[in-house]
Parts: C-alpha cells; structure tokens; sequence
C-alpha cells in the first residue's frame, strides 16, 4: 500500500509541474529577444513531448503495474522523470528534424525558409508556415515524446543508411522487349 502511495506522490508531482509549465508558456511565452513573436513553436512542441512522455508513463504503469508497485520510491520517480524528460528531448530533436527538411511529406509540417545569422535568430524564425504545420508540429511532438523510439529509430535507419556502401544498381538479366 505504501508504493501506491509513492505512486501518486509522483504522478501528482509531475501533474504539478506540467501546469507551472504550462501557466509559464501562457504567461510569458518567448523571450522578449524575438520582439514581436509572443510564442515560441518549439518550447509549445518541447512542452507537448513532456506531456507526451507523460502520458506514456502513466500508461506503461496500466499494462505493467506490478513493476511500479515493486520498485522503491526514488526509483521510480527517477524512472518516470527520465521518461517524461526524454520525450522532451525526441520532441525538440524531431522539430529541429523538420524545420531542417530532414523528413518532408503531407503528414509532416511545413517551414518557412528564412535566412538567419545567430542560433537566437533560428530560434525566432524557425517556424511552420501556416496554422496546420503549427497542428502538426505540436502533434508530432506528442508522438515522439509518446513513443520514445520514433526518432532514435529514426537516427539507427540513417546511421545504417549512411554506413552502406553506394553499390550501383544491377541490370536485369534476361530479354527486353523492343
């Protein structure tokens, strides 16, 4: 009875944390360094992959709750920690995937193109082009704080893409027709 104690110690305190998140982005949203760009996309997307993470946590504790119900406290507070923030993480890398044009398709948002001197300069202008992407960025970032396989999957095909050898395509053997 005490680890469901500890339990919901844990999920209320990340409960809590989301909604000082949250209240912060509604508050202040970006710095002031864009002027007048009240939101900054990939902080929204960054707090959609924690929620994300989140929301997998809990569910991994409905298919599998003998594991939060035997593991001591510290443990699992860090475990669902380390999950909530590693959403994060893919959420932000797979945003900075997409305002590169690394994965493009109908599926997927579409950024605008704009020059940029300074790493603050991207983080103001690397935006979706209109509300859809803006829909779809946020999605996507749920969906890789959920996961938590899409993007490092994502990394292992190109690795594994990269480390080929180019070998040139061979013609088929047999008869063409003319």
């Amino acid at each position: 009875m005490n680890q469901a104690k500890n339990l919901y110690q844990v999920y209320f305190a990340m409960v809590v944390f989301f909604a000082i998140v949250m209240l912060l982005e509604i508050k202040y949203g970006i710095p002031k360094a864009c002027g007048e760009v009240e939101d900054a996309v990939g902080f929204s997307v960054l707090v959609a992959g924690l929620l994300g993470g989140f929301v997998s946590s809990l569910t991994r504790g409905i298919h599998d709750p003998t594991l939060e119900l035997t593991a001591p406290a510290g443990v699992l507070f860090m475990q669902k920690v380390a999950h909530v923030l590693l959403g994060g993480v893919f959420s932000i890398v797979l945003y900075l995937m997409f305002a590169g044009h690394m994965v493009a398709g109908s599926l997927f948002p579409e950024f605008a193109q704009v020059p940029v001197n300074s790493f603050e300069e991207f983080l103001c202008s690397a935006r979706p082009v209109e509300t859809g992407d803006y829909a779809k960025a946020l999605a996507w970032g749920f969906i890789a704080g959920y996961s938590q396989t899409l993007v490092p999957n994502f990394f292992d095909k190109l690795v594994e893409n990269i480390e080929k050898p180019n070998v040139p395509a061979k013609k088929k053997a047999g008869k063409q027709k003319a």
